[in-house]
């Protein structure tokens, strides 16, 4: 028992002295997502119809607001131009098109700079058959399970 205080003291002093480990929820790289994504074949016009919601997040992925944002564009485009959300500050477009609706990129301008991520088939969003009741719509896309698609910071 002599030695229990004096080891105890060096304990708590190399614990105290010991670098801090990474926390569970360290930041996030980059404060944008794309959640609830909708996207539809329009077959008369042979179109794709897109409406995204890009979310803002904290360093630590908690959603601060969203906005809503729209494009269209005729099958096989290779390119889709950006267009404005409907807050202003956010903008977004997809450079190769989305030639496959199962995986494609997406790039956001906001206020906290360029994010760019792959929206892909899997648990979190998938293609089917439309089964609505609009009309003219033969194939449906959608996000599943609440699936979000985290953006990493855009390389110029």
């Amino acid at each position: 028992m002599k030695t229990t205080i004096a080891t105890l003291l060096a304990l708590a002093g190399a614990a105290f002295a010991a670098p801090a480990t990474e926390s569970a929820s360290s930041p996030s790289p980059f404060p944008f997502s794309i959640d609830d994504v909708k996207l539809y074949h329009l077959k008369e016009s042979n179109t794709w119809d897109l409406t995204i919601k890009v979310t803002s997040r904290d360093p630590y992925g908690a959603a601060l607001g969203s906005t809503t944002c729209h494009s269209a564009w005729i099958d096989g485009a290779t390119y889709v131009a950006p267009e404005v959300c409907e807050d202003t500050n956010y903008s977004f477009w997809l450079p190769n098109g989305a030639p496959d609706p199962q995986h494609w990129t997406v790039v956001v301008d906001g206020p906290a700079g360029q994010g760019e991520g792959s929206i892909e088939f899997g648990p979190k969003y998938r293609c089917e058959p439309y089964e609505g009741e609009i009309g003219n719509i033969d194939v449906e896309c959608s996000t599943r399970n609440g699936g979000w698609f985290f953006l990493r910071e855009r390389e110029a």
